[in-house]
């Protein structure tokens, strides 16, 4: 029994914290984060088994094209397939082919499973057909359907219907399960375990819809990717070489003279080596300049070059050590205090403290 204490007071801590942030980052309720079924959605993930895919799909942290451009990861937000803008309700409601493929399989396993299930038709009819109207309109029109399913329909709506993709199933769905009427050659399922196949399947097709995703995004084979990927950090490359005007002019040697030509004769990895390198050492010398309001000062290098090119290969000369010493500066070391060499232990304190 003691074997099990360790795992309850980290849960026991841990969940009020958690479903705190829940409602502060979804803005639910208490009775809306109360009438999610959260034992069937604990089944469901133990099922799949994809821990830090499944813990960005349930808290709404996949790097979709909004979220992104927001942390300032890439330039735009747009869809690659319909060029508008990529939110989670987007990358599930886009109206390319593939996705309206991927939609319909979702629909249809989802009948499978219920069927297998023996649902009661009328359950199965009315899950998949609100789904398929979400799936459209983003709205549910609840007095469409039967008042029997209303209260089950309006709790889905509160929690919302693309928290359903991250696992979140009203528990009135349960309800109706159990006062079902459906007869079964076996004995009914427990509705925790009937909702945990709703919230599997749920969980398994929105995963493979990511997947899809990523590979239109970034490709499917290698030389796609690296393709796509050259194409996005030429993006980059060409937005930093831009700063070379607003930048201090003794900065020159950081920037290239012709950025197609180093674009088209380096490759992927090159490419993402020169940012990581020099991003940081363009920013500084942008800000500096700035700061210096040294505006339209002239290098002293054109000085040096003069109207000819004799001194070319000297100056590649100095920007090349200009380079090196901005790249691989290093940060002076402070002395350390042999005081501060060894901490004080807990015991030395108290001796040190103790008065008799």
């Amino acid at each position: 029994m003691t074997s099990n204490y360790r795992k309850q007071l980290i849960r026991a801590y841990v969940e009020p914290e958690y479903m705190q942030y829940l409602q502060y980052r979804f803005g639910w309720s208490d009775t809306t984060i109360s009438s999610i079924a959260w034992k069937s959605f604990k089944l469901a993930v133990n099922r799949i088994r994809r821990d830090v895919l499944i813990t960005k799909v349930c808290n709404d942290l996949l790097p979709t094209a909004e979220a992104l451009c927001k942390r300032k990861y890439q330039s735009h937000d747009k869809c690659v397939l319909c060029q508008r803008q990529e939110t989670r309700n987007h990358i599930i409601r886009c109206t390319s082919p593939s996705r309206i493929k991927t939609r319909t399989q979702l629909l249809g396993a989802l009948r499978r499973r219920l069927d297998y299930l023996e649902t009661e038709f009328a359950i199965t009819e009315t899950l998949c057909t609100a789904i398929a109207e979400w799936f459209e309109t983003e709205v549910v029109e609840v007095e469409k359907y039967p008042i029997r399913f209303h209260a089950a329909l309006k709790s889905q709506e509160t929690i919302g219907w693309r928290h359903l993709f991250a696992g979140k199933l009203s528990q009135e769905w349960l309800l109706l399960q159990e006062h079902s009427t459906t007869i079964t050659t076996v004995r009914k399922r427990h509705s925790s375990i009937w909702g945990a196949s709703i919230v599997e399947i749920m969980l398994s097709q929105f995963i493979k819809l990511w997947e899809l995703r990523n590979e239109e995004v970034h490709g499917k084979t290698e030389e796609q990717q690296d393709k796509i990927r050259k194409m996005k950090l030429s993006i980059e490359v060409k937005r930093l070489n831009e700063m070379r005007d607003v930048a201090r002019p003794s900065d020159v040697c950081l920037f290239h003279d012709d950025v197609e030509k180093y674009i088209e004769q380096s490759t992927s990895k090159t490419i993402a080596i020169f940012i990581s390198s020099h991003r940081r050492a363009i920013i500084n010398s942008v800000r500096k300049y700035a700061d210096r309001s040294l505006h339209g000062a002239t290098s002293i290098l054109n000085w040096v070059r003069g109207d000819n090119n004799e001194n070319d290969a000297a100056i590649k000369r100095i920007h090349t050590k200009q380079r090196n010493t901005l790249l691989h500066r290093k940060e002076t070391e402070r002395p350390v205090k042999q005081s501060q060499r060894r901490q004080t232990t807990m015991v030395g304190y108290y001796t040190l403290n103790n008065i008799d």
